[in-house]
């Protein structure tokens, strides 16, 4: 759930609280089948942005916005094996440059994009080789930041219904345990996503997105559903009298 309160001087700030249920399913080389889920509280996000400009002319929306996640779901690193984690274990802070350019009936928008994930201390498997199997030790992980961008459009067919079409391009850095690079945790990730959003009543909406991975470390297909809606908290002020 994701909730924006809008505030004066052009400001707005935001919390976003996931709760949800995840279920992975795996097959090792001897074919055997695992499986591990969760349900519960992720990690919560709170924001703040403001608009810097107002288009006019050439000059597009410009939107500044950070945000700051916390590590409040449950993570892999204090789960056992039978469970998923719904957290990353790791508090991070992002910051995000939107622009956006009217040219009726399209909006033309693109996004800059980085997060900075800060390094914590998490209970992992011993990387002794004099270790028992199965030794844990207490190691320094210090995930990769990414940077990234979008780059879109989105088309109103009619006052009710937009077309949105976009492209997501993040890079994330190789993270490192006690100081050593871990193998495999550079990313280079690319989606295409499809959208559309109908207003079924005024404020009310419906919006579904397709993302279609088009590198390894992207999933291959990602599908949402979302019911945003906006109401007014306080009324219009009321006007003032004047006597002649």
């Amino acid at each position: 759930m994701t909730a924006r309160l809008g505030l004066p001087h052009k400001l707005q700030l935001e919390a976003l609280v996931p709760y949800g249920y995840e279920l992975i399913r795996s097959v090792d080389a001897t074919g055997k089948a695992t499986s591990s889920s969760n349900f519960g509280l992720g990690d919560i996000q709170a924001g703040l942005s403001r608009q810097l400009t107002s288009e006019h002319g050439r000059v597009p929306d410009i939107l500044a916005n950070v945000r700051f996640k916390s590590t409040t779901g449950a993570d892999s690193f204090n789960l056992s094996s039978s469970t998923t984690g719904l957290g990353t274990g790791f508090n991070s802070l992002q910051g995000n440059l939107t622009m956006a350019k009217s040219s009726d009936p399209v909006v033309f928008f693109g996004n800059l994009l980085y997060t900075q994930n800060f390094a914590a201390n998490h209970t992992v498997p011993s990387t002794d080789p004099s270790a028992p199997p199965g030794s844990t030790m207490v190691g320094h992980i210090n995930p990769g930041s990414s940077a990234g961008f979008q780059l879109g459009s989105i088309l109103a067919l009619n006052p009710e219904t937009s077309l949105t079409l976009g492209w997501d391009q993040r890079w994330t850095r190789t993270s490192q345990l006690n100081g050593v690079d871990i193998p495999a945790s550079y990313l280079v990730e690319g989606t295409l996503r499809l959208g559309t959003t109908y207003v079924y009543a005024p404020g009310k909406m419906v919006d579904l997105s397709f993302g279609v991975g088009l590198t390894p470390d992207t999933p291959s297909l990602q599908f949402s559903v979302g019911f945003p809606f906006r109401m007014p908290l306080w009324g219009p002020k009321p006007q003032k009298l004047q006597s002649k």
